[in-house]
C-alpha cells in the first residue's frame, strides 16, 4: 500500500519534479488503475464472506479493463492488466467448491442466488 500512496502523491505533485512524458505518461496509467479498479477492492475485501464473489468480480474487472487497453493498444496498459490477472491466478485458490459456502454470508450476493446454490451444495 505505501507503493500505491507513493505513486498517488508523485502524480498530484509531479509537477515539482522533472520527469520525462513517458514517465509522466505511465504514472498517470498507474493512477487510473488504481482508482478505477485497485482501491475499490482494497476497502472490499477486509469482509471473509465476501472475498469469493469479489475474486471473480475482480478478474471480470481486470479482464474488461485489458480489453479497454487493448483497444488503446499501449503495450504498458496491457501489461498492468495482465500482471494482475496473473497474480490474481496465484492468489485465487480460496475460490473452491469447499469455499463456496462462504458465499452464502455475503451482503454482495442476492437471496435467489443465496438459494439456489444452497440447493446445489
Amino acid at each position: 500500500m505505501s507503493t500505491i500512496i507513493f505513486i498517488l502523491k508523485l502524480f498530484i505533485v509531479g509537477e515539482r519534479f522533472v520527469l520525462i512524458t513517458r514517465d509522466r505518461a505511465a504514472i498517470k496509467l498507474l493512477v487510473e488503475f488504481i482508482i478505477y479498479i485497485y482501491a475499490y477492492y482494497w476497502f472490499s475485501y477486509p469482509v471473509t464472506a465476501n472475498a469469493p464473489t469479489l475474486t471473480l468480480q475482480l478478474w471480470r474487472d481486470l479482464k474488461s479493463w485489458e480489453k479497454r487497453e487493448k483497444e488503446k493498444s499501449t503495450r504498458f496498459k496491457r501489461h498492468i492488466s495482465m500482471t494482475c490477472i496473473k497474480m490474481l491466478d496465484r492468489h485465487s485458490w480460496y475460490v473452491m467448491t469447499s469455499h463456496v459456502i462462504f458465499t452464502l454470508w455475503s451482503n454482495r450476493v442476492d437471496d435467489v442466488t443465496k438459494t439456489n446454490l444452497a440447493q446445489e451444495l
